[in-house]
């Protein structure tokens, strides 16, 4: 309880507990304090700063923005929605990238995705992978690719990422939950585009991205379609990803941004892909990229990636 000069309300956390909770150091915390005005403490009777859980789940936010190479200045006093926007609605560092894309769930016969979404959840926070991919294994066989991806897919990684931001998740639960989800999603995939006829399609995040969640879950989406996905991976330079459409015969590259990427570095990486691409050869890029060169399609969200898979399969 409060005692009768304590003006600390539902601040709990000393600055050590702070530092500790955002991974931020102490002397940091009060340069920026000084400088920024920002973490903002209150006071014990004593004199002793605390501060909120709602300052340490901001502060995370910042953290994870200075690890993609944001600037002190230009992130430290920024609110916590316009921090969400620059980091991918909310998602830790790699779910980020994936939840990103992930469009409106179609209409399905699943009742109460929430309740899957919070199994899956608990699943997570005990590290039960076994568990966890009994759940999704049961999932996929009721629903189907399309309806997993875009149905609970979503749904789990935007949960993931707030429990995280929130300090509920750890670093490792996010890593654990992506591994599994990822794995899963790979295996199911290429059995579907082992029984496909239509044409290669190459998949791949160019120089600086480094997750790949999001490639194996646009994958399931047009393996469903029959096309056969190529996914080259993280970090593939432009030209590498037009030698392999070239060395397949591929009708089309698809390419995922994240929010963190510099749009003038993926501009000028999708420009020389497109120049070294067959002029026949579709170049499609999902998430964020506000700007694309001509010749490039943009699909931010894999709903929309799944009607193009479909239209191309048909072509």
């Amino acid at each position: 309880m409060d005692g009768p000069g304590d003006t600390t309300g539902g601040a709990v956390l000393s600055i050590g507990g702070l530092a500790r909770a955002t991974g931020i150091a102490t002397e940091t915390l009060r340069t920026w304090e000084r400088r920024y005005g920002f973490p903002t403490p209150r006071r014990t009777a004593s004199g002793h700063r605390r501060y909120t859980l709602e300052t340490a789940a901001r502060l995370r936010l910042v953290h994870q923005a200075l690890q993609h190479g944001h600037r002190p200045s230009a992130v430290v006093t920024c609110p916590v929605p316009a921090l969400e926007a620059l980091l991918g609605l909310r998602t830790p560092p790699s779910a980020a990238r994936d939840e990103e894309m992930l469009g409106t769930a179609p209409e399905t016969a699943l009742s109460a995705p929430e309740a899957h979404v919070a199994a899956w959840l608990d699943h997570v926070r005990a590290f039960e992978a076994d568990a966890l991919e009994r759940a999704l294994g049961e999932a996929w066989g009721a629903l189907g690719a399309e309806a997993f991806v875009l149905a609970l897919a979503g749904p789990f990684l935007r949960t993931l990422g707030e429990a995280w931001a929130r300090g509920e998740l750890g670093v490792a639960h996010e890593h654990f939950a992506s591994e599994r989800l990822r794995d899963f999603v790979a295996e199911r995939w290429r059995g579907l585009a082992r029984q496909g006829r239509g044409p290669h399609v190459v998949l791949a995040a160019l120089t600086g991205e480094q997750h790949t969640l999001v490639l194996h879950l646009a994958a399931a989406l047009l393996a469903r379609q029959g096309l056969r996905p190529l996914i080259l991976g993280a970090d593939t330079p432009a030209l590498e990803v037009a030698r392999a459409a070239r060395d397949t015969s591929a009708r089309a590259v698809v390419i995922a941004s994240s929010a963190v990427a510099r749009s003038e570095h993926t501009e000028a990486e999708l420009g020389a892909l497109r120049r070294a691409l067959p002029v026949d050869v579709e170049l499609v890029v999902g998430g964020h990229a506000p700007r694309v060169p001509e010749g490039v399609q943009r699909l931010p969200r894999l709903d929309g990636l799944s009607a193009w898979g479909a239209a191309l399969a048909r072509a």
